[in-house]
């Protein structure tokens, strides 16, 4: 007998076809595409929250050399040569805080400085469009186009054109730079409209600014600038520090900080003021008495560009030094 043989039925491989649209592999690509976006956002967020802090200081200490270089080769105004200086020293402070490895230290006052350095580059920069740009904002500030009736959100580097109104709400501020390099900073609770017409060709627009209510400190450079008011109207000269502060009723009051200003009452007074001068304007446009402009309190604690750990104690203790024939301090 022989052994019986099982024959087993051989495999036969088999394909099924599958259909797929276009649209739907678009789809799935879209998808997968998203999904490793995402995944790369994330991972890039995750990585900077858990950034050593000794290469989060590196990384600072380079922005902030690197627009200290823009700046000083794109040049500045003399003006602004304090403000430069300020921002340097900023910068050295971080560096002596990376040296003794006080690294949290490092990332805030080279980002102080990177801002002050960002800051002047705007200053310096002359191509821009318009009249102006806003160069810096904080808290809610609103920008209106002439003839329009809505306010819209102001971003940083908008340009500001003849006939725009600006307004910033409580505890907010804004600054401007003008292509005369003249900048105006905002104060709270303010509105002002813009008298300038836009820049053509390499010659700054000469023009004024209106003061409705609130405060504006004005900052001229090489050329002269104006702030307008009902009462009253501020011609300040270059290289020139002047607020301009306006009640509800139109009263207003002029201050001259550094340099010089002409001031002109709507009734026809003038007064020249000097450096550490002001005076009143009467919502009718009399012009008070020329009047002297206390000094400024120096502060002696806390030191200039202190640190304070806010985690640590919820006190902050601030002692400066009196002023002689002052009655009261506004902080």
């Amino acid at each position: 007998m022989r052994p019986t043989v099982t024959h087993r039925p051989s495999r036969r491989f088999q394909v099924d076809w599958v259909v797929v649209s276009v649209a739907g592999a678009k789809r799935w690509g879209l998808l997968v595409f998203f999904l490793l976006l995402a995944g790369g956002v994330l991972g890039s967020v995750l990585y900077f929250m858990h950034e050593p802090p000794e290469r989060r200081a590196q990384r600072t200490l380079r922005r902030a050399t690197a627009s200290q270089e823009e700046v000083r080769r794109a040049g500045f105004s003399e003006n602004l040569a304090g403000e430069f200086e300020q921002a340097t020293r900023l910068l050295d402070e971080a560096r002596a805080d990376f040296d003794r490895r006080d690294f949290p230290a490092c990332v805030a006052r080279a980002e102080d400085a990177q801002q002050r350095f960002d800051l002047l580059g705007g200053l310096a920069n002359r191509d821009f469009v318009g009249s102006g740009q806003i160069i810096g904002l904080l808290g809610k500030v609103e920008v209106q186009r002439a003839n329009q009736t809505k306010w819209d959100k102001a971003r940083e580097k908008q340009p500001l054109y003849n006939g725009d109104f600006i307004k910033t709400g409580p505890d907010s501020t804004a600054e401007v730079i003008f292509s005369d390099s003249t900048v105006y900073r905002v104060g709270p609770d303010s509105l002002l409209e813009v008298h300038r017409e836009a820049r053509t060709g390499r010659e700054p627009s000469a023009g004024e600014v209106k003061v409705k209510i609130g405060q504006v400190n004005v900052y001229t450079a090489t050329n002269p600038s104006s702030v307008v008011t009902d009462a009253a109207r501020a011609d300040v000269e270059h290289d020139s520090r002047v607020g301009v502060e306006v009640a509800e009723d139109s009263a207003t009051l002029v201050a001259a900080y550094a340099g010089k200003a002409h001031v002109t009452g709507a009734t026809g007074q003038t007064v020249d003021l000097g450096t550490r001068q002001a005076v009143n304007a009467a919502p009718g446009g009399a012009l008070g008495q020329q009047r002297a402009v206390p000094d400024p309190p120096v502060p002696e604690k806390p030191a200039a560009n202190a640190l304070v750990n806010l985690d640590a104690s919820d006190r902050v203790e601030l002692i400066w030094r009196p002023v002689a024939g002052i009655t009261g301090y506004e902080l």
